[in-house]
């Protein structure tokens, strides 16, 4: 599956009708809702084709195979707006198109209201697979198309119940009931697969412009999702066991109404029983592919979710929660490791020890939170003077200590003076109030007569309380 470290950039979002309203341009409405009239229109009218030109159940033979097939468009049109837009995009046009079949066909309304939920049906299959599996639907890897042709297929099985009620409302025989319902699904199948899915693909770029800006996302807790694999796999479950369960009583109520002497008639039926037998055990192994791409599927998604916990745990157990900076342990490890690779070599590292003067006076005055703002600007003062290649960390309260891996002790001492020279001349802006603070730096180099990264560290440390006694706002170096 074609998974990202950000599930919210492939979950399933449903484009909001309320939020285009609200939010949309004048345009954009326009746009949205003459393009949908428009696709909902000519899908009814290609609903009407499907009947006039009786597209549905036609015998196709292929040397000793016989297949039936039904062709209906509107289930591509409307397929692309559901995957594109969401499902009351889609569901709504492919009702009104199959309701209007229905009536045109003279199917009773009573029946023609029930046969026309057969493709929203189908297509809710689709959205809780996409929902359950966070999954890219522009269809660029090869996994993305796997899902997509399985889901495909789940929803061609689920739509074909509407044909059930079709051969029941035109009396249509029971071997002409296997030849709609066969028919029905393979088609629907066929279409997604061939026709949707690489128009999916095309038409992708252009619809993610519109999903960005007026996309509704929809909740991803674990129990959303538990619930959305649950429904998924039940409802793909319960249409297999209907689909061989229909297949296999019609197939044998074929071979019951075969006259007993008429060879002919009782080897056609056992013909129809084999072929229906063969059609139910590819059914039967797709769904097991299915099933068994979905455990791997969820499996991946479960196990690359908790590494990106484990490794935010991490992070978080080594930064420092205020201003983002390393905390101490994590800088102690850093220090180890610069004082492991630098011992016994000549290049220069030095340590910056840096302390806000009078920190406590700040919270007395302005109170703590304003405390805490001038600790997360002076932060973000030392990120943007220090180097790609330095280590900095709030390595106490008020305390903030930068490792400079590649500094002797005059370029730390003028990056040093850069730092002290932005505060002294500029205030920090805090609810309105003005704060002036100042800092004090102890600057060391790493010697060569220091025997672990404690005895360089001490040294930057006496520069830093000598620069305190001594009157603050400057630097000094540890010798």
């Amino acid at each position: 599956m074609d998974t990202t470290t950000s599930d919210n950039a492939i979950s399933y979002r449903a484009f909001s009708i309320a939020k285009l309203l609200h939010q949309g341009t004048p345009r954009d409405r326009w746009v949205a809702l003459v393009a949908w009239l428009a696709l909902g229109i000519i899908s009814i009218a290609f609903g009407i084709v499907t009947v006039s030109q009786s597209l549905y159940g036609m015998h196709l033979t292929f040397g000793e195979v016989h297949i039936y097939l039904t062709l209906y468009p509107p289930q591509i049109i409307c397929m692309l707006l559901v995957l594109g837009f969401g499902w009351v995009w889609g569901a709504i046009p492919a009702y009104a198109s199959t309701f209007v079949l229905a009536l045109y066909a003279g199917m009773p309304w009573p029946w023609a209201v029930l046969f026309a939920c057969a493709d929203p049906l189908g297509f809710a299959i689709m959205v809780i697979g996409y929902r359950a599996i966070p999954t890219r639907r522009n269809l660029s890897s090869w996994l993305s198309w796997l899902y997509y042709i399985q889901l495909s297929f789940a929803s061609a099985i689920c739509s074909s119940t509407g044909a059930l009620i079709w051969s029941y409302t035109n009396h249509v025989d029971n071997y002409g009931v296997l030849s709609v319902w066969y028919g029905w699904w393979f088609g629907i199948f066929l279409q997604s697969v061939f026709i949707a899915g690489p128009l999916l693909a095309w038409l992708w770029p252009k619809m993610l412009a519109w999903r960005q800006r007026y996309s509704k996302p929809i909740s991803n807790t674990p129990g959303d999702i538990r619930r959305r694999i649950l429904y998924m796999l039940s409802t793909v479950t319960a249409g297999v066991l209907l689909y061989g369960f229909q297949t296999m009583r019609l197939s044998i109520h074929q071979s019951e109404l075969a006259p007993l002497g008429d060879l002919t008639a009782l080897r056609h039926a056992l013909n129809l029983m084999q072929q229906t037998l063969w059609a139910f055990f590819w059914v039967f192994a797709v769904v097991v592919l299915f099933t068994s791409l979905m455990g791997y599927q969820i499996y991946r998604h479960w196990q690359e979710k908790n590494d990106r916990l484990l490794l935010e745990s991490r992070n978080l157990a080594r930064t420092d929660g205020l201003t983002g900076l390393l905390n101490r342990r994590a800088m102690d490890e850093h220090l180890q490791a610069a004082f492991d690779r630098l011992q016994g070599t000549n290049r220069k590292a030095s340590l910056l020890l840096i302390d806000i003067d009078h920190f406590k006076r700040i919270n007395d005055q302005y109170g703590h939170p304003a405390g805490d703002a001038v600790i997360c600007h002076i932060a973000a003062l030392i990120r943007q003077v220090a180097g790609e290649q330095d280590t900095t960390t709030r390595y106490g309260g008020e305390e903030f200590l930068v490792l400079l891996p590649q500094a002797g002790t005059q370029d730390s001492v003028l990056l040093a003076e850069r730092l002290r020279s932005c505060l002294d001349k500029a205030s920090i802006l805090y609810e309105a109030q003005s704060i002036y603070c100042q800092v004090s730096i102890g600057v060391a180099e790493l010697q060569a007569g220091d025997a672990s990264y404690s005895d360089w560290l001490r040294r930057a440390d006496r520069a830093l309380y000598e620069a305190k006694q001594t009157g603050r706002n400057r630097i000094v170096i540890g010798r």
